[in-house]
């Protein structure tokens, strides 16, 4: 279980003009929860993975009586949140945790009984776009790959520990890799660091012209997953 703390929310009054661009977009499936959420007219919602706020601030301007707890590994996140989310400051609680430790988060924060609960899994194109994340290929960064950059290992020091069967094993299962195998053997050999020296490794094993996408996708996937 990982340790959390409360993030207070900004004390702006407009959550509209803080919004940065960075983490200011509008969810996939925003009208979607929305109308979810109209049919049960929520009085306490709790959003396990709360990124910006987008789905928080919606919800909580559809709904002006509910109480919002918003969880996130993401401090990065949570800070945008808070800033987001300042319009409704005093029905907003921000934790810094994991969706696996809801239960302990809601008796810490003494919550009560959710009647709405979202989670929106995987990475934001925040996280993708900054570099020194190390999440996508696309940028030449530390391989990092920390949801929480404030703990665990980061990427490249879990593939420096690992030998070839489990990281085929991870390469295989999680990222669907049919080059497993030799893209793990490459990888313990050459122990990367950055982003493009994972990517031009992955390329320089797997055989031009079989796939196409890149070559190095399915290994940022494993590896971001894992």
């Amino acid at each position: 279980m990982m340790p959390r703390r409360a993030v207070p929310a900004a004390s702006q009054t407009d959550y509209v003009a803080t919004m940065q661009p960075d983490f200011a977009h509008t969810p996939v499936l925003l009208d979607e929860v929305l109308a979810l959420a109209a049919r049960r007219a929520p009085k306490r919602i709790v959003d396990c993975t709360v990124g910006g706020g987008g789905h928080a601030a919606a919800l909580l301007q559809a709904h002006p009586q509910a109480l919002y707890l918003g969880i996130d590994r993401d401090p990065a996140a949570l800070g945008a949140a808070a800033r987001h989310l300042a319009a409704f400051a005093p029905r907003v609680r921000l934790v810094h945790g994991e969706m696996g430790d809801l239960r302990q988060v809601l008796q810490d924060e003494d919550f009560g009984q959710p009647d709405f609960l979202l989670a929106d899994f995987g990475v934001s194109s925040h996280q993708l776009d900054v570099a020194e994340r190390g999440f996508s290929f696309r940028f030449d960064g530390p391989l990092d790959m920390r949801m929480d950059p404030t703990r665990g290992c980061d990427a490249a020091t879990l593939i420096a520990r690992m030998d070839v069967p489990s990281l085929a094993h991870v390469l295989r299962t999680l990222g669907d890799e049919r080059f497993a195998g030799p893209v793990a053997r490459a990888m313990v050999a050459q122990k990367p660091r950055t982003t493009f020296a994972l990517a031009e490794l992955v390329r320089g094993v797997i055989p031009k012209g079989l796939q196409k996408i890149d070559p190095a996708t399915r290994t940022f996937q494993a590896q971001r997953v894992y």
